[in-house]
């Protein structure tokens, strides 16, 4: 049962796939031709590969590939398109879609588009009763034909991202903590709620966020990529005021998520965190640290990493179409 009113994919006809192409779930067995097909298209895009089988396998891990995942194949079975709906936010549906850039230009994205966009209103009935709910698409800001495609289908522009890096040929400056503010270690099985606790009230305030149940939060502790010793709190006495929550890539260090809790904010906090977390990358050999950030943060976090060196290097956008009316459940602006 729901209340609102349902939309369906604008389009007058639906797209077919060309001759020549088969379309399928993924297997397992898919796993190393996915990671070259993804970074193909990354390649392409932004210059640069990043997927990795670990990155892969932790994506794939909250994913059932017969529901969730397509890939085209050619007549000679080689990987040439991938499409998948993620299993994580139940009010702001995320799809994903890349083309091998061979083979771009061809119909291949309208059918995935298109079949993502059917199992999205498949899934609209998760969404709590009433609350609206989007599917959305993320794209390089380069790749023209994937926006073009998405207009086309009745998508808006919502939001543009961009990565943000550092790159040191010396150890960075020390991290200068505030008065009253303090470094912690994150001890596994002990700051777990916590912190959950603590992010998810910072986070609170950045654009499109719905508040995740710990359980759901949780799983993050089962990524290949999960290493404590990364995890770094600044605390007040007993509170988190903030944390750095990063993981270690094979060509950076990256800084899954910063969060400061209101009360702690323009003290300087973000910014000892960083240079804590750029120190601790550098001491373990890694010369060039990233994040992901909202290109206009309703927290004005794009200024900190700015003030500390950072600079953008990759740009997306997102763009959306509302699958069911009904009321805005994710942050839109801070009160």
């Amino acid at each position: 049962m729901y209340h609102g009113r349902m939309t369906t994919p604008q389009m007058a006809t639906t797209p077919v796939l060309p001759e020549g192409y088969e379309l399928r779930p993924a297997a397992e067995v898919d796993r190393n031709m996915v990671v070259a097909l993804l970074n193909a298209c990354e390649l392409k895009d932004t210059g640069e590969t990043e997927e990795t089988l670990h990155t892969l396998n932790d994506y794939w891990r909250l994913m059932s590939l017969d529901d969730d995942v397509r890939l085209v194949a050619d007549s000679d079975g080689r990987l040439v398109a991938y499409g998948d709906l993620a299993r994580r936010n139940p009010v702001r549906l995320s799809g994903y879609v890349c083309i091998r850039p061979a083979h771009r230009d061809r119909g291949l994205g309208s059918v995935l588009t298109e079949w993502v966009e059917s199992r999205a209103l498949e899934r609209v009935s998760d969404a709590p009763d009433g609350a609206r709910v989007r599917l959305q698409f993320g794209t390089s800001r380069t790749n023209t034909g994937a926006v073009a495609l998405l207009e086309e289908r009745g998508y808006t522009f919502e939001r543009s991202f961009q990565r943000m890096v550092i790159d040191f040929d010396e150890p960075p400056p020390t991290a200068e903590w505030p008065e009253g503010v303090r470094f912690r270690a994150y001890r596994k099985g002990q700051d777990d709620r916590a912190t959950w606790e603590a992010v998810e009230e910072a986070f609170a305030d950045h654009w499109g966020n719905v508040r995740t149940p710990f359980e759901e939060w949780s799983k993050i502790y089962e990524r290949s990529s999960f290493d404590a010793s990364l995890w770094f709190l600044a605390t007040d006495g007993e509170q988190i005021a903030g944390a750095s929550l990063c993981s270690d890539r094979d060509d950076m260090g990256w800084v899954g998520s910063l969060s400061v809790r209101r009360p702690w904010r323009r003290r300087g906090v973000a910014g000892a965190l960083l240079y804590h977390t750029f120190g601790e990358f550098y001491r373990r050999g890694k010369t060039r640290v990233g994040l992901g950030v909202d290109s206009t943060s309703l927290t004005g976090a794009t200024r900190v990493y700015e003030r500390v060196g950072m600079r953008a290097d990759q740009h997306s956008v997102v763009y959306a179409k509302v699958l069911r009316d009904g009321v805005e459940t994710s942050t839109q602006e801070i009160e």
